[in-house]
């Protein structure tokens, strides 16, 4: 329908409509909190173990975005729910863990810390020459904050390329042109053709307002792209400043003396390059996330 309160209320009979399949499963998970009482519907009917997997935490982003509080107010509820009823849960960033622990009085022993996962054999550094403009891959939405990094480019005759689609895009081009910014907008790829992306890049920078735990910047990190990124939620718990990459307060100064002076010392920028393919390949490679889930699923199943 047309109509969200009538999808919404069609949705309760999701667990009805599906029973042959659901009665079969053994575990059901979700992949993200909104739409989750689907899950916990079938779970009750249906008495299975029940997953609940959040790469950001609904009711935090719903905060920080000031929407109104009968929305906040819904999310709390579902959220409550989903974590009180769920038999375990997987969070991607630890900030989160902390977070729904003292909002929620979620006993942390049901709470594993799964992050986002990388192929890491796909996404690889492989020795392309590098272009010097700056990559930014994801939506073109105001949260994602790329107005900002326009202004930061301001007077450097640095490109902007941009990966992604949204809402923005007249805005950003405006401002483009206010600031004197080349941006070329390279449209939208699919996954298994992004990591050739990229490897075509030496910069990648991330600046958004508030992050889960984005694959975007892993992918960039397990390519060997030198990641830049703001001090905000998400991205500075996985860069390590200096060591695997830069982090900037949001400040168009501060992020364009960054990205002048990287491109300026190419050993450092190498270096942060490749302590960052070295970290997604101890903490995010999917194999070593594989068995963390799977340990999970077994104990849940007593095998």
């Amino acid at each position: 329908s047309n109509l969200n309160f009538i999808n919404y209320f069609k949705s309760i009979f999701i667990p009805i409509k599906f029973k042959e399949i659901l009665k079969e499963a053994d575990i059901f998970k979700t992949n993200q909190m909104w739409g989750s009482w689907v899950a916990l519907i079938s779970k009750i009917i249906y008495d299975k173990k029940l997953i609940i997997r959040c790469g950001y935490e609904l009711l935090k982003l719903s905060a920080f975005k000031k929407d109104s509080l009968f929305r906040q107010f819904v999310y709390f509820l579902v959220s409550k729910c989903s974590y009180l009823l769920a038999d375990h849960i997987f969070l991607s960033s630890l900030s989160e863990i902390s977070y729904i622990q003292n909002r929620y009085k979620v006993n942390r022993k049901k709470i594993t810390y799964l992050p986002n996962w990388i192929d890491t054999d796909l996404y690889k550094d492989l020795n392309f020459h590098r272009s010097k403009n700056i990559l930014f891959v994801g939506r073109l939405h105001e949260e994602k904050n790329i107005g900002f990094l326009i202004e930061s480019l301001a007077g450097t005759k640095i490109d902007l390329d941009i990966v992604g689609v949204g809402n923005q895009k007249s805005y950003l081009i405006n401002l483009s042109k206010k600031y004197k910014v080349k941006i070329n907008f390279l449209g939208v790829f699919k996954n298994d053709k992004m990591y050739k992306i990229y490897n075509k890049y030496q910069y990648y920078v991330i600046c958004s307002k508030h992050e889960g735990n984005p694959k975007t910047l892993l992918e960039a990190m397990s390519c060997a792209c030198t990641v830049i990124g703001t001090n905000s939620p998400g991205i500075s718990n996985l860069i390590k400043h200096k060591k695997d990459g830069m982090i900037v307060e949001n400040n168009e100064k501060e992020m364009r003396k960054m990205i002048v002076n990287l491109q300026k010392n190419r050993l450092l920028s190498l270096q942060l390059a490749k302590n960052a393919r070295n970290k997604i390949i101890a903490n995010n490679s999917f194999n070593l996330i594989k068995k963390r889930e799977s340990n999970t699923l077994n104990s849940l199943l007593e095998i």
